[in-house]
């Protein structure tokens, strides 16, 4: 299994684009951070853990986009036959491709916020912006933007396995990330749904509120169920279908 590991880490350390999109994240983080002080009206504390949530969304989107590229690409460029051949056991494969792409995830996210925090600290010190170091509950939501990072990275991994197709894992991911959250609740005149589409559960947790336990702990379990569903079909067609 560390063999296995050590291999799906080097084929997504070798690509361009993981790092690329790692390190424009993280500016782009930190810019967030910045033009959030500059826009906060004078005398106005500013959350800190405020600056550090702003980031996640774009962040989760960019971390669905590697996963994909990653996992689909592998298919779609024939190189998964390399992998089958050295790592015969698929189940070993699954579990790698999981635990790496769910680490991406979480190291994006986390990279993305702490910019953007370290971003807020510096301007605001500054230009004499005062801070707000907000409660237990909006730190909560900072670790469980991390969870839903590496949540995304696998869901999506498992997408572009589903599809072994670039094009369509991605087509699929922006019709539904740009379309379907948000017309899917029109359509179905369900507009409380959009709380819990992937990414309304994940803002729910990345947004707590303590006196709302229960809601805050259905999309936890709610974020874990897609993933999983997504995860299953992947490995029930990985494991029982053969590469083109």
């Amino acid at each position: 299994m560390r063999a296995t590991l050590a291999s799906e880490y080097l084929k997504l350390r070798t690509l361009r684009l993981p790092a690329l999109l790692l390190v424009m994240g993280t500016v782009f983080s930190g810019a967030i951070g910045v033009s959030g002080v500059l826009m906060q009206p004078a005398g106005t504390p500013l959350d800190i853990d405020q600056a550090g949530r702003a980031v996640t969304a774009p962040i989760w989107f960019l971390v669905a986009v590697v996963a994909i590229l990653a996992s689909a690409g592998e298919f779609q460029h024939h190189t998964i036959r390399t992998t089958l051949l050295s790592t015969p056991h698929r189940t070993d494969v699954l579990i790698s491709k999981a635990v790496v792409m769910g680490g991406y995830g979480a190291v994006m996210t986390g990279l993305g916020m702490a910019a953007s925090i370290t971003a807020v600290l510096v301007t605001a010190r500054i230009d004499g912006v005062p801070l707000d170091a907000g409660g237990a509950a909006a730190w909560f939501g900072l670790a469980a933007a991390v969870w839903a990072g590496a949540l995304f990275g696998m869901l999506a991994a498992a997408l572009g396995m589903l599809t072994r197709g670039t094009a369509l894992a991605l087509t699929a991911l922006l019709l539904w990330y740009f379309v379907g959250e948000g017309v899917l609740p029109v359509v179905l005149r369900q507009p409380g749904l959009s709380h819990w589409t992937p990414s309304g559960v994940a803002t729910t947790l990345t947004y707590p509120a303590f006196e709302q336990l229960s809601t805050v702990l259905a999309s936890g379990a709610a974020l874990f169920g897609y993933t999983a569903v997504f995860v299953a079909a992947a490995a029930w067609m990985f494991l029982r279908r053969d590469p083109d």
